[in-house]
């Protein structure tokens, strides 16, 4: 890489939020406090993490996104949109550089994969299924995302889009 500035190792906090949740998930520890399901998804099944500008954030989403294909990504508008599946289909990060140890993925199955803030409120409004089942969503950009999405109607929405509890990460 060719900034000074150093990323965080987001991987292993990440790693670590969701052995919690699998730790639930496995010992059924939501279905023990009862509530509706949007209230479990979002009390046990949502990672909620924070970091400076330029932290490497954009970074571990691309890696991971690799790594779980099934993912759903939600930028705040179109630009950062645009320029995330820039970066993650070529592997050129402007602060950063050129990633080393990086496949880039195809810029369509990113398109499949990244929607916006206001693509992914349209989904709620209509109470649109999506066509194949996340396995996790991924929100960068959480706090400006809910101030314009209500939270709740975001965990009902995600609640019937499978019988199982999708995880949320939520970044900012």
């Amino acid at each position: 890489m060719t900034s000074t500035t150093t990323p965080l190792n987001w991987k292993a906090i990440v790693q670590e939020l969701e052995r919690g949740i699998e730790r639930i998930r496995q010992d059924k520890i939501h279905l023990r406090y009862g509530g509706t399901k949007p209230m479990q998804l979002r009390e046990f099944f949502t990672i909620g993490v924070k970091g400076p500008r330029q932290s490497g954030k954009s970074i571990w989403i691309m890696r991971y996104i690799a790594e779980h294909p099934a993912a759903l990504v939600v930028m705040a508008n179109d630009a950062l949109r645009d320029e995330f599946i820039r970066c993650a289909s070529t592997g050129d990060l402007a602060f950063y550089g050129k990633l080393e140890d990086y496949t880039p993925m195809s810029a369509e199955a990113l398109d499949r994969m990244v929607v916006t803030a206001k693509e992914l409120n349209q989904m709620i409004k209509a109470d649109e299924k999506l066509a194949a089942r996340p396995s996790r969503v991924i929100i960068d950009g959480a706090y400006w995302i809910f101030n314009n999405i209500r939270i709740t109607k975001y965990y009902e929405w995600l609640g019937k889009q499978s019988d199982d509890y999708i995880d949320s990460i939520m970044i900012d």
